[in-house]
């Protein structure tokens, strides 16, 4: 990724993935944020859902080849305002904040399962000056992540065994399915 976008190596990068709205929008300025970001010293990328071609001109970055994930490997800090991506900053450990400027309404329209106000692991702001705030005061942090990771995201025996609990399951899964085949008769009709 470096190789592609030799800024983030030496920045301290914040992932913004606002959440998949069906009308396309993005209810938050991303110029305006990747500006207030950058008087405290925070350079963001703006990731958006693939289904949402939302053009926000030069000033913001986006990263283009990278993924939301393959961004958090690197990110010092996630934003959102409701975007499941929280649940894989949180596994990472990365400190998370929330821009939610419509967060009644969004709230009345939609149904948590957990309580949006309570459960999060991170300041709910509701403007740009207010996260830029919180953020320059280190108000979110990978503790309360972690702690969050551990309450809401279930981690099976196989990750807590081995650093690459996904990779391992998957082979477990080929080797199954090839030693399952090599015990069935060969060819056809």
């Amino acid at each position: 990724m470096h190789d592609v976008h030799p800024h983030l190596r030496t920045a301290r990068v914040a992932v913004f993935a606002p959440t998949f709205r069906l009308d396309g929008t993005v209810i938050v300025d991303a110029a305006a944020l990747t500006a207030a970001l950058a008087e405290i010293g925070v350079h963001l990328v703006v990731k958006v859902h693939p289904l949402m071609p939302v053009d926000f001109g030069p000033a913001v970055d986006t990263a283009p080849g990278f993924s939301t994930q393959e961004l958090l490997q690197v990110a010092d800090l996630f934003i959102t305002d409701y975007s499941s991506a929280l649940y894989e900053a949180a596994v990472l450990g990365v400190p998370c904040y929330f821009l939610a400027p419509d967060l009644d309404e969004y709230i009345a329209s939609r149904d948590f399962y957990l309580d949006y106000r309570r459960d999060l692991p991170g300041p709910i702001v509701r403007d740009i000056p207010a996260l830029a705030a919180a953020i320059d005061a280190g108000t979110g942090t990978r503790e309360a992540t972690q702690a969050f990771a551990g309450r809401w995201v279930q981690v099976s025996a196989v990750a807590k065994t081995t650093k690459t609990p996904c990779a391992d399951a998957i082979a477990g899964l080929i080797i199954d399915a090839v030693d399952a085949g090599s015990a069935a008769p060969r060819g056809g009709a």
